[in-house]
């Protein structure tokens, strides 16, 4: 069965929804991964050196996963222009949830063409 044009804006609207949520949960869990890892340190009283290295590493990882969400809000936006070309999307950043939309404008995305 062929995809329709709204079907499949459809599903890569909530398939693109599922992975902003997901890199922000990854984003979530690592740096409670990361406190814990500090809070850890002070406690247990084990030296500053102890684990430095995992934090270092754990900490390029959020960098990476931070990266890894501007790119994922640059997809949301040229997406949004796909659609709003295609007349498939006659919304814009207004249909869509605060917080990308904020993303859109702290990123200075250009939504109009």
């Amino acid at each position: 069965m062929t995809m329709t044009a709204k079907i499949a804006a459809t599903r890569i609207a909530r398939e693109l929804r599922t992975s902003e949520t997901e890199i922000d949960r990854a984003l979530a869990s690592s740096a409670a991964l990361l406190a814990t890892m500090a809070t850890a340190s002070v406690e247990t009283g084990e030296p500053t050196s102890s684990g430095q290295v995992a934090i270092m590493r754990l900490v390029k990882g959020l960098n990476s996963l931070t990266s890894a969400r501007s790119d994922i809000v640059r997809v949301h936006a040229e997406l949004l222009r796909v659609g709003e070309a295609r007349a498939d999307f006659a919304g814009g950043p207004s249909d869509c949830d605060p917080i990308t939309k904020g993303s859109f404008e702290q990123l200075n995305v250009r939504i109009a063409s």
